[in-house]
């Protein structure tokens, strides 16, 4: 009969540990394991995401279980989609977020300027007179209303900056950063192929076994990922440049590290990477050719 370590999930049962004085401990069960294309199932199943582990309060094993058999697993494009969807709406939640709390900082600013117009220009608090009291309030008040419209402020700004990270999660990606995810996928891929390849060598022990279903869960995992981001390269026009293509002396612009604009020469073309040197550079770095945007001219120096 199959169980949940056939799909390289495990669920323990273990107590949490309160750090609120006089707060009890209570069972909690981790769901652990290659849970990836399983997250929408758990959350569904009122799964909570804690340091990295799915918890629930109540025993889920069979749940899952009946998920996984008749839900299956989420596609890896699936899931890159629905991640760029999420970050695109929380894009947009945090910009009405600022745009509202900018709106109420000019409104709390625009008060407390009409309030001080009723002050003539350098008027002190005249101490000990009957008005006294009265003026402190009221400046008291001019105050806060700055006081809340710097607040709003800050608001607007910490919104915004959350808008512009979500909106670059939502950004469709460019040729180098599918490259880098299609390289890191292969990377793990064959560290699990190695490991897969001894297999005989293992001990044959359930604790084994079920180590051995976690890798070939992996394996299908990279394997996905590498077809999904060589798919997206082909359809984004390929890589345009490679050691047939680049010859030394070539100046480029590079797709990432934070210079745009910056001048880049080829020192070496290699099978994978083009040793390159810039202005910023002392010596000379490995640049994959997915990260070259373009070739912008040729320096024979």
């Amino acid at each position: 009969m199959a169980d949940l370590t056939d799909y390289g999930l495990t669920v323990t049962q273990s107590m949490t540990q309160p750090s609120r004085p006089g707060k009890q401990p209570r069972p909690v069960w981790e769901v652990t394991g290659i849970t990836a294309g399983y997250e929408d199932l758990l959350y569904s199943l009122g799964a909570k995401r804690w340091r990295g582990k799915f918890s629930f309060w109540e025993d889920p094993t069979e749940a899952i279980l009946d998920g996984v058999q008749s839900q299956g697993k989420t596609s890896f494009a699936a899931r890159v989609e629905g991640a760029q969807e999420r970050a695109d709406a929380r894009a947009e939640r945090f910009e009405e977020r600022a745009a509202a709390a900018d709106s109420r900082a000019d409104a709390l600013t625009s008060q407390a300027n009409q309030m001080a117009e009723a002050i003539p220009f350098g008027q002190p608090i005249l101490v000990g007179h009957h008005s006294e009291k009265r003026d402190r309030n009221y400046r008291a008040r001019i105050a806060g209303r700055y006081q809340k419209a710097h607040e709003e402020g800050e608001k607007a700004e910490y919104y915004a900056e959350r808008a512009h990270a979500a909106e670059r999660a939502a950004a469709p990606r460019d040729i180098g950063f599918m490259q880098r995810r299609k390289e890191d996928a292969a990377t793990k891929l064959r560290d699990i192929e190695r490991k897969i390849a001894r297999r005989d060598t293992y001990p044959d022990t359930p604790e084994h076994a079920a180590w051995l279903v976690r890798l070939d869960a992996l394996h299908a995992e990279h394997t996905e990922e590498i077809a999904y981001w060589s798919a997206q390269i082909e359809a984004a026009g390929g890589i345009p440049y490679s050691k047939e293509t680049v010859k030394k002396g070539d100046l480029f612009h590079r797709r990432r590290g934070g210079w745009g604009t910056t001048v880049w020469q080829v020192v070496r073309a290699n099978p994978k990477t083009v040793s390159a040197v810039s202005a910023h550079t002392p010596f000379p770095l490995s640049i994959p050719y997915a990260e070259i945007a373009a070739i912008v001219g040729h320096s024979d120096t």
